[in-house]
């Protein structure tokens, strides 16, 4: 009887151990400026403009992007791959036309984006103000700082307000030739409601003059969900 006492408190406490160290290991990743729904349908508002003074270009274009889940499956890594399809119109148009495919998926403590062939860190959990990572880490391209330099802020966005609202700065470089920037904000509940890119070069040096009339060759990109 003695023995068996023994046993079963030797169980237990086996039991308990284990326990514990399985809460240990649970990481709560806060997910919540990211979620994934399939079907789930966003639509943007998107403003787009190219400049080459050299050939006269001034071209600016403002047309709707659709992103929408269409279906998951596990990849090699055993992570849930998302294919992410992407559309474009004009307002007044009646039919979407294909974009491109996107993937995107949750690995470990990161949202990956594949992007035309390129694999991006986009956000990093549990999300913390002050968090940095490499975003092109896993890509080709120079290596590119990401910051989480606003979180659970409330802003008005477009057309829409938000009460938790997450800013990742990705990159933010100018001098008196170039300047380059880019910004992503991600609304709790939403996800990705804007972004932004500027990258834009041969500035003319004219002081007093806004940046924005002294571009000779570059791009403006912005992107606002309705």
């Amino acid at each position: 009887m003695k023995y068996t006492i023994a046993f079963i408190l030797v169980v237990l406490l086996l039991f308990s151990c284990k326990k514990e160290n399985n809460e240990v290991v649970i990481v709560d990743v806060s997910t919540d400026y990211y979620p994934i729904k399939l079907g789930e349908v966003l639509v943007y508002s998107v403003t787009e403009i190219n400049i080459d003074k050299q050939v006269g270009l001034n071209d600016t274009a403002n047309y709707l992007l659709k992103e929408y889940f269409e279906s998951s499956y596990i990849d090699d890594n055993r992570d849930e791959l998302y294919r992410l399809e992407r559309y474009i119109k004009q307002e007044t148009d009646s039919v979407w036309r294909v974009l491109n495919i996107w993937y995107v998926t949750m690995s470990g403590n990161f949202l990956y984006k594949t992007e035309e062939n390129y694999r991006y860190k986009r956000l990093i959990f549990p999300v913390e103000n002050g968090n940095k990572w490499d975003g092109n880490i896993e890509n080709t391209k120079d290596s590119e700082e990401y910051e989480i330099t606003e979180l659970d802020i409330a802003e008005t966005i477009g057309d829409n307000e938000y009460s938790n609202v997450l800013t990742v700065l990705q990159n933010d470089n100018e001098n008196l030739i170039e300047k380059h920037f880019a910004v992503e904000k991600y609304a709790k509940s939403k996800g990705l409601v804007y972004k932004e890119m500027i990258s834009v070069s041969e500035l003319e040096p004219q002081p007093g003059i806004p940046w924005q009339n002294r571009i000779n060759i570059g791009f403006i990109y912005k992107q606002t969900l309705k």
